[in-house]
């Protein structure tokens, strides 16, 4: 569900892109072809808009909500949720993980990975814009040179994130609440590291190791 300052900004997003796809309409005379990519982007953005404004306005349909995911965007950078569920369900499912005492694994497309709790060495989390909406993201870094990424329309994040907590009391008890204001911003976190470093010891660390955040 999105909140009013998402719309707020989902509509001024909006129009200000159609306004430049009309823009390359209207006024690029010599380029039938940029007519052609200003006339695709201004349905694009126009679709997109009536989207969220229709979810904003009929939360609780779930035709429009797969609309709106769909003509987002959102679920193709991340993996699919089933519309069918309730909350509890969608919270209590293990999804991609199978968790045991000290161990969990993890299905990664095709692969099934078996990681042990404390093989974990750090675990980063950040939000990713999606103009209408913000996306938590978790990356976990494994020895061995494993890492992996989950974000909250991940099936099983709930259960990952309460037994992490479990298994690292030191985890700040609602982190996801924490990063999630103020919206938009990236809010980069350091969730976990086995070391105790700080934030910027540890990104230093990954990016002489050539490792994305």
């Amino acid at each position: 569900m999105i909140n009013g300052k998402e719309i707020q900004k989902t509509i001024f997003v909006g129009v200000f892109l159609m306004f430049v796809s009309l823009i390359l309409i209207f006024y690029t005379e010599e380029s039938i072809f940029i007519k052609i990519i200003g006339l695709l982007g201004f349905l694009y953005f126009a679709c997109a808009l009536i989207a969220t404004l229709l979810y904003y306005y009929y939360p609780n349909s779930k035709s429009i909500e797969k609309f709106y995911y769909k003509i987002t965007g959102k679920t193709e950078a991340n993996q699919s949720i089933d519309f069918n569920k309730s909350f509890m369900e969608i919270y209590n499912d293990n999804g991609i993980f199978t968790f045991n005492d000290n161990s969990f694994s993890i299905q990664i497309e095709n692969s099934i990975k078996e990681i042990n709790w404390n093989e974990i060495n750090s675990m980063v989390a950040y939000k990713i814009d999606l103009y209408a909406t913000d996306l938590i993201t978790l990356e976990i870094y494994c020895s061995n040179n494993f890492n992996f990424k989950i974000n909250e329309e991940t099936p099983g994040w709930f259960r990952f994130l309460e037994n992490s907590k479990k298994m690292f009391p030191k985890i700040t008890e609602n982190w996801e609440m924490n990063i999630a204001v103020p919206a938009f911003e990236t809010n980069l976190t350091l969730i976990y590291d086995i070391e105790n470093r700080d934030l910027e010891t540890v990104t230093k660390k990954l990016k002489e190791k050539e490792v994305s955040l």
